[in-house]
């Protein structure tokens, strides 16, 4: 069938076959997603570098107690001084919690570390230059990024999508340039394609600053299915991207954006280089060209 051949080809289960495995599904008719809040601030590591006053003064302390800290800073990888995690995987498959988990962690070890989102990029876009069109019907919803047609690889908008995540790489980049030591690229980065070209621009500018990054995919697959449909529950309560739609649209356009994604998608391979693939977040760990300790704390 359809969907046992999606799931072959993917190489894990589709959304759809583990949506289909649920014991019972309910999608409430009634509850609409609440109107955009204000996020809360997110707070580094108080020792973290990178900040003033008292913060930068516990950091030269640490620093003077534990001198290794610098000498651990620069021993990112037996080549390499910087760092960039690429964070790989399907729509609801918890890639923004593991970038803000590794943001968190790093940062607590040491080093000057920072998440990058494409998502909250086309956000920031689609916001500026058409408005805040959520919630104001189906014709304004597909005309912004926020449908799941936008996602559709086969749609005229495939260009939009690539320039948004090659904006967010240049954000990167210039964070290395000032100093950053660890950066974490959050995006689907769904095809192989996708991830040699991301590969070749970071080498470049690698070349042209004389400064070494090492490029790691970090691959999240979801294989169980309650597990995907908490993901899924959680991503439209909490995404703008379905601000203003009952809960019942809402899963079904984020089901629709997964499957516009799988028509596409490609899991990473040895061709990719260093990789690692999460299973279920954490039940399996499958590594590949890993030799860097960064790579196996992540491990």
């Amino acid at each position: 069938s359809p969907r046992r051949s999606a799931s072959g080809r993917l190489g894990f289960p589709s959304t759809q076959s583990l949506l289909d495995a649920l014991p019972y599904q309910h999608f409430p008719e009634a509850n609409v997603v609440s109107s955009p809040r204000k996020p809360p601030k997110k707070k580094a590591p108080r020792w973290a570098p990178g900040h003033g006053g008292d913060e930068a003064l516990l950091v030269q302390r640490q620093l003077e107690v534990h001198p290794e800290i610098l000498a651990r800073a620069a021993g990112l990888g037996h080549d390499s001084e910087r760092m960039l995690i690429v964070l790989v995987g399907l729509p609801a498959r918890g890639k923004s919690i593991l970038a803000y988990k590794l943001e968190r962690f790093l940062s607590w070890r040491g080093w000057r570390t920072r998440s990058f989102s494409a998502g909250a990029a086309r956000r920031e876009e689609d916001s500026t230059h058409s408005g805040d069109n959520v919630g104001q019907g189906a014709g304004s919803r597909e005309a912004s990024s926020h449908g799941a047609g936008f996602f559709d690889p086969k749609s005229v908008l495939g260009r939009k999508r690539e320039e948004i995540v090659d904006q967010t790489l240049l954000r990167v980049l210039r964070f290395f340039d000032g100093g950053g030591s660890i950066a974490i690229l959050d995006a689907c980065n769904s095809t192989s394609k996708r991830r040699h070209k991301l590969r070749v621009r970071v080498e470049e500018h690698a070349a042209q600053t004389q400064h070494a990054i090492h490029v790691c995919f970090l691959e999240s697959v979801i294989e169980s299915a309650t597990m995907l449909f908490a993901n899924m529950q959680a991503k439209v309560r909490a995404s703008p991207d379905f601000y203003g739609l009952d809960e019942a649209s809402a899963m079904a356009d984020l089901k629709q954006r997964c499957v516009n994604y799988e028509l596409s998608y490609e899991s990473c391979t040895e061709a990719d280089g260093s990789f690692i693939r999460l299973v279920d977040l954490s039940s399996k760990v499958r590594a590949s060209h890993i030799c860097n300790h960064i790579c196996n704390h992540i491990c």
